[in-house]
């Protein structure tokens, strides 16, 4: 018996890898867009030793973030693929696999084979994930997912060795600390494993119990340490947040999660209009926001209802809801009010859920070849939509006009058009796209910086300084010093040049322009 279960999970792990891969085909032929871009920079700047600025905030230009292990693998990416985008998409699709099969592995623990592998199956090909799969840059979300062998470990449920026990803890918490260096939000995984005991070994013996509590003891003592250290290093606010839920106060942003957390249910349910970039805030009277908090405080009674007969109900709903806390905008805003890629660990709760119905359908239907076909259809046609999903990554041209027209007031997609506009030589159109960005946001130093290289290049030097000087104004853009310098040597204006490049070079000493620039004039014999 126990080499048939062995034979048939190897069968059903060979099977979600070829889900997974198939699923994730086109992904590797796409281009490095977006934030990608900051990588490539980062891997190509020669001022810097990538592996030794693996460590600093700053080396992506993005100062609230703390990656190191993302940072990491994007070296190690660089040192073996070169510059070939295909490389560092085949990383991400395998790493994605490495989860996929953990949590076939986790699942398989508390479900039978048949629930664990469908809901496995059902997560590895969900086109709600194809945003943090197929971008490079969405690679820290995957990372974060190291801490579910964490969980395997800490499933156990009788009492070892102190030895033994040990060393789980240990690999509990080094696990722990990769995902924190990972994406910050993995510091709620003590509360993840606080809920497990509570709703699954609180009848374990003195022993066993004795030694969970010390672990969750030593994950909640790291996980504070990690936050006193986290924030002192890197401060809230440090850099400025660009985006319509930012600047609503905190009861508003509570609202609004309200309505998020409907349309990320709908997103899992029926994964349809899939698109980057979603702001919006929710007004008091909005019939989403009722909703979600209606539906919300009905799912929460329910499951707490039936916590003693299926503590499996409870646990997957309060994953998800504990989870997607840090991404709520709620306690720490964020450059939007929802993103498809912060599901991709919040959406294990939901899967949970399914492995659960599942077997609760196989062992109580008499058509469970029925329960088979349609479980396999429904397969089919979230792996066809993911497919077509990551049809829309393969250029910058295709991702960011297809995901306008879904979301026609994002300043950050008709920026990156307008850039690819630039590419392409239609100046005018890039233009159109850098006005309507600044127009909806005009604190976007990126785009007012862009728009001041249109203008340059339509012959308005001084339209140009001015948007330069705004750039640095607002947002301290790096871009725009160099671009803003360069209008001031040619007008001979050395000192006040000298001035900018370095208070740019004090903001930004990873920017190779900058620092160029700056040797020049310094070395210069020019007064």
């Amino acid at each position: 018996m126990k080499t048939s279960a062995h034979y048939r999970f190897s069968l059903y792990s060979l099977l979600l890898g070829f889900l997974t891969l198939a699923a994730y085909a086109y992904a590797p032929a796409g281009e490095f867009l977006w934030d990608d871009e900051m990588i490539v920079g980062m891997l190509t700047n020669p001022h810097i030793d990538p592996l030794k600025q693996v460590f600093n905030p700053a080396t992506l230009e993005v100062r609230n973030y703390f990656r190191p292990i993302a940072n990491l693998s994007f070296v190690a990416d660089f040192h073996i693929w070169g510059l070939n985008p295909l490389g560092f998409h085949l990383s991400n699709i395998l790493y994605h696999l490495c989860v996929v099969l953990a949590l076939f592995w986790v699942l398989g623990r508390h479900f039978s084979l048949t629930g664990a592998f469908w809901s496995a199956a059902l997560f590895a090909v969900h086109p709600l994930h194809a945003e943090t799969v197929t971008p490079v840059f969405s690679r820290c979300g995957i990372f974060e997912a190291i801490l579910l062998p964490g969980l395997w470990l800490f499933s156990g449920k009788k009492e070892t060795t102190w030895p033994r026990w040990t060393f789980h803890v240990l690999v509990s918490l080094v696990l722990f600390v990769l995902a924190l260096l990972s994406k910050e939000s993995a510091v709620v995984f003590p509360a993840i494993l606080t809920l497990y005991f509570l709703l699954f070994q609180l009848t374990l013996d003195t022993g066993a119990r004795r030694q969970k509590i010390a672990t969750l003891a030593a994950f909640w003592v790291l996980a504070l340490v990690f936050v006193v250290l986290r924030f002192s290093w890197i401060p809230v606010g440090d850099s400025q947040v660009l985006s319509l839920i930012a600047d609503q106060p905190l009861q508003v942003r509570l609202w609004t999660f309200f309505e998020s957390f409907l349309k990320y249910l709908g997103l899992v349910i029926f994964p349809v209009h899939l698109h980057m970039e979603r702001h919006f805030v929710s007004e008091w009277t909005s019939p989403g926001a009722l909703i979600g908090l209606a539906m919300m405080l009905v799912i929460f009674i329910s499951a707490w209802r039936y916590r003693r007969t299926n503590p499996h109900f409870l646990f997957g709903f309060c994953w998800l809801l504990i989870w997607l806390s840090p991404m709520s905008n709620i306690v720490i805003p964020l450059p939007m009010t929802m993103a498809e890629r912060w599901m991709y660990l919040p959406s294990i709760g939901l899967f949970w859920i399914l492995a659960d119905r599942i077997d609760w359908l196989h062992e109580t239907s008499r058509r469970r070849r029925s329960l088979a076909v349609a479980l396999s259809g429904l397969l089919a046609i979230l792996m066809a939509r993911t497919f077509a999903r990551t049809l829309d990554w393969k250029d910058g041209a295709t991702l960011y006009s297809r995901d306008l027209e879904k979301s026609p007031n994002s300043f950050l997609l008709h920026n990156n058009l307008g850039v690819i506009e630039t590419r392409e030589g239609r100046h005018e159109r890039a233009h159109a796209h850098f006005n309507r960005a600044v127009e909806i946001r005009p604190t976007y130093g990126t785009a007012v910086n862009n728009l001041g290289a249109m203008e340059e290049r339509f012959g308005n030097v001084d339209k140009a300084a001015d948007h330069y000087a705004k750039a640095i104004q607002v947002s301290g853009y790096h871009v725009a010093y160099a671009n803003l310098a360069k209008i001031l040597l040619r007008r001979g204006d050395w000192q006040t040049a000298r001035r900018l490049l370095e208070e740019g070079y004090s903001r930004h000493p990873q920017d190779r322009e900058i620092y160029d620039l700056l040797t020049a004039i310094r070395t210069s014999s020019s007064p």
